[in-house]
C-alpha cells in the first residue's frame, strides 16, 4: 500500500517508521542533532517553512506540508494510536 504525501510524494507504507510533528524536532535536542545529521547526509526531503509534520521511513526523512493527524487519517490509523 502507499501513502501520499502531498505534492508528487508518495511513500510504501510498510517503509514508514514514525511520524513526528516538526515542533519536536525544534524543541528536543538530541531530535534536532539526529534530524541535523540526516540533512547533512541528503536524507531529508521537503521544505522546512512548510512542513507541519514529518515521516520517518527506511530511505530517509520527509517534510510534508500536512498535518500529523492527516498523515495518520490517511493510513487510515487514529493519531497516537497503534
Amino acid at each position: 500500500m502507499f501513502l501520499h504525501l502531498g505534492g508528487f510524494r508518495v511513500v510504501r507504507t510498510r517503509e514508514i517508521i514514525l511520524l513526528l510533528d516538526p515542533a519536536v524536532i525544534k524543541e528536543v535536542a538530541v531530535t534536532r542533532q539526529w534530524y541535523l545529521r540526516e540533512r547533512a547526509r541528503g536524507r531529508v526531503t521537503g521544505e522546512e517553512p512548510e512542513a507541519r509534520a514529518v515521516v520517518v521511513t527506511d530511505g530517509g526523512l520527509f517534510l510534508v506540508p500536512v498535518s500529523p493527524a492527516t498523515v495518520a487519517r490517511r493510513l487510515g490509523r487514529a493519531p497516537g494510536g497503534a
